[in-house]
C-alpha cells in the first residue's frame, strides 16, 4: 500500500527517533501532521511502531495515536482544498517556501508572506462589519461592554483570569509587567458592572488561558506556563501582513476561531480553541498550527499557554496605529468576532 503524503518536517523528525525521555514529545509533534495528511490509524501505527523499541509500549503508543485522531486536524482552506493531489502539491510548495524564506532579508520575507497570503485568498476580502454581522455573539456598538463579553462567554464562572495594565517601555514599546490582577470570571463580570476595566496608556492585556492561583510562581508573582490550569486557547497574530489581509485570512482558515479582536496596533488577534488536556498536547497543537501558518508570517513567539493577548474594551495610545484620535485619547481594542463554541472543521465564511 502506498503511504499518504509525508511532510518533509515529519520525515526529518522520524529519521532521528527520540530516546525514552522525549518519545512522547516526538509522537505529539508529528501526529498532527500525519492526521492532517490523511494517514489512517493503522498506517500511523505501522510507521511509528517500526522506529521505536519495545520499551515504548503498544498501549502508550495507541493512546497517543487515538488522541491525535480525535483532534480532526485540518486548519487551512484554499483554492486547492477540494482536490487531494493539489492539496499535497500546495503543502510541498509551502515547505519549499519556508526553506527559501530562511535565506531572504526581512523585507523579502515580508513580500513572500504577502504573496503566499494573496495566493491563498485569491480575491477574497472581508470588512470588519461583515465579521461583526457573522459573529454568533454580536459585539456591542459601544466597546464599553466588550471586556465583559470575554469573561462571560469564553471562560467558566469560577476560572481565574489574569489581566494586566501595568507596563514598562523597552525601546519605546510597551511590555506588560508585574502580576496584574487575577479574579474568577464571575467576579470580573461583577467588577465591570460598576467600573471600567483596568487600563493605561498602553491599553490592557489578558492571559488567554485560566490559571491555577491568583498569584503566579514567577518573579514578583508573575505567571509562567506552569501556572496555567486549563489549555483552552492558542493565540495567533501577524503584524507582517496588511491588516486587510489579516482579517481576510482569519475569516477563511478552517480553524475553530473563538475570538478575533482588534489590538489597536498593527494586528488582529485570533484566539483558536485548543483541545489539549496536557502541556505536551498543547505544545503539539501549537507546533502544528505555527508550522502550517508559517508561510503567512504568523508570529512564532505566541506558542506558550500563558501568553498575553489584548483585552478588548479599552483604548491604547502607546504603540497604537496611526489613525484619527478618539475622544478617549487612543485607539480602541475591540471585539470583531466572538464565537464561544467554534466548530473544528469550518471557517467563518
Amino acid at each position: 500500500m502506498t503511504e499518504p503524503y509525508l511532510h518533509p518536517k515529519v520525515e526529518a523528525e522520524l529519521a532521528r527517533p527520540s530516546t525514552e525521555g522525549d518519545r512522547h514529545n516526538q509522537v505529539l509533534r508529528v501526529l498532527p501532521h500525519l492526521c492532517d495528511d490523511g494517514w489512517s490509524k493503522e498506517q500511523i501505527w505501522e510507521k511509528l511502531r517500526r522506529i521505536y523499541d519495545a520499551n515504548f509500549s503498544d498501549e502508550e503508543l495507541e493512546a497517543l495515536i487515538d488522541w491525535g485522531l480525535a483532534q480532526n486536524f485540518e486548519p487551512t482552506k484554499g483554492n486547492c482544498s477540494q482536490h487531494p493531489n493539489r492539496n499535497q502539491q500546495a503543502k510541498a510548495s509551502m515547505a519549499q517556501a519556508r526553506r527559501i524564506a530562511v535565506a531572504l532579508s526581512p523585507e523579502q520575507r515580508q513580500e513572500l508572506f504577502v504573496a503566499n497570503t494573496l495566493r491563498f485568498l485569491g480575491r477574497w476580502r472581508v470588512e470588519e462589519y461583515e465579521l461583526w454581522e457573522r459573529s454568533p455573539i454580536r459585539p456591542p456598538e459601544m466597546i464599553a461592554g466588550d471586556a465583559q463579553l470575554i469573561f462571560h462567554h469564553l471562560f467558566g464562572r469560577g476560572e481565574l483570569i489574569n489581566v494586566c495594565a501595568n507596563y514598562t517601555l523597552r525601546e519605546a514599546k510597551a511590555q506588560p509587567c508585574g502580576p496584574g490582577l487575577s479574579m474568577p470570571a464571575i467576579q470580573w463580570c461583577q467588577y465591570l458592572d460598576s467600573q471600567p476595566p483596568p487600563q493605561s496608556h498602553a491599553g490592557c492585556w489578558i492571559r488567554i488561558n485560566p490559571l491555577k492561583t491568583r498569584r503566579g510562581s514567577g518573579r514578583g508573582g508573575s505567571f509562567r506556563d506552569e501556572d496555567v490550569a486549563i489549555y483552552r486557547y492558542h493565540l495567533l497574530e501577524s503584524d507582517r501582513l496588511p491588516m486587510e489581509l489579516q482579517l481576510a485570512l482569519w475569516s477563511r482558515l478552517v480553524l475553530p476561531i473563538a475570538l478575533i479582536l482588534d489590538s489597536a496596533g498593527r494586528s488582529y488577534h485570533a484566539w483558536i480553541k485548543s483541545y489539549a488536556r496536557t502541556a505536551l498536547e498543547y505544545r503539539a497543537e501549537s507546533d502544528y498550527l505555527l508550522s502550517v501558518m508559517e508561510p503567512f508570517g504568523i508570529d512564532r513567539s505566541n506558542r506558550n499557554p500563558s501568553r498575553f493577548s489584548r483585552l478588548p474594551g479599552v483604548y491604547r495610545s502607546i504603540g497604537a496605529r496611526k489613525t484619527q484620535p478618539t475622544g478617549s485619547g487612543g485607539v480602541a481594542q475591540q471585539i470583531i468576532f466572538l464565537s464561544p463554541d467554534p466548530k473544528k472543521r469550518t471557517s467563518i465564511f
